[in-house]
């Protein structure tokens, strides 16, 4: 889009590759603090996703994408812990079909889901209460 111009003429044409590769990276960390009625979770998220997409037809493209994350949280605290590894497979497409612009995509994605905690009962002693 030239801004400033009526004559669209003079606006420079959009170039589209035929084939494209594209990847993205995305993390992030964080914690959950703790009260007197919960203890703090720590939490770590990271992984990637990448793709490749093709010119089809003029306006359209179609595109597939898969990617990786792993995700862990854990509370010290209670003894508890958790590892999430996931997969992810999309596919997409869009284009022209004459004034109206058509976009669509579905994805799917499987995990693999660890979990541990201890669970820990205290034996309390003849005349002790809890506290």
């Amino acid at each position: 889009m030239a801004v400033g111009y009526d004559d669209k003429s003079l606006a420079p044409a959009r170039a589209t590759p035929g084939l494209a590769f594209w990847t993205n990276g995305f993390g992030a960390w964080g914690n959950f603090d703790g009260n007197r009625n919960a203890a703090t979770a720590d939490r770590n998220l990271g992984g990637f996703v990448s793709g490749m997409d093709a010119n089809i037809g003029g306006t359209w493209r179609l595109g597939v994408a898969t990617g990786f994350s792993q995700s862990d949280i854990s509370v010290d605290a209670r003894r508890s812990a958790a590892d999430v590894d996931s997969f992810h497979l999309a596919g997409y497409a869009g284009g022209n079909l004459g004034p109206l612009a058509l976009r669509s995509g579905g994805a799917w994605a499987w995990n693999d889901i660890d979990t541990s905690r201890a669970v820990i009962f205290r034996l309390l002693r003849a005349g002790e209460g809890f506290v």
